[in-house]
């Protein structure tokens, strides 16, 4: 039984760590100007059907810019699709 467990546990884990590179890579490939979040602009400029009142609702810390977290929620919601 714990080898089950084991390996359930393991496929979680490697689940979870190419989910959280997935939105690594989004951030990666939104942020261009490098400084590790995205900003409206930024966004525009990969989608430009992108409206504000979308980009605040997944700025949920409120500090007018998406990072890791707030890109991985908005991914894992569908408010961002990629």
């Amino acid at each position: 039984m714990k080898y089950t467990i084991s390996i359930a546990a393991a496929g979680i884990l490697v689940t979870g760590m190419a989910h959280a590179m997935a939105h690594a890579g989004v951030l990666e490939q939104l942020d261009t100007d490098g400084n590790g979040t995205v900003s409206l602009e930024e966004l525009q400029a990969a989608m430009p059907d992108m409206t504000e009142e979308t980009f605040v609702s997944m700025d949920t810390n409120g500090d007018g810019s998406l990072d890791l977290d707030e890109i991985g929620a908005a991914m894992d919601a569908g408010t961002l699709a990629m």
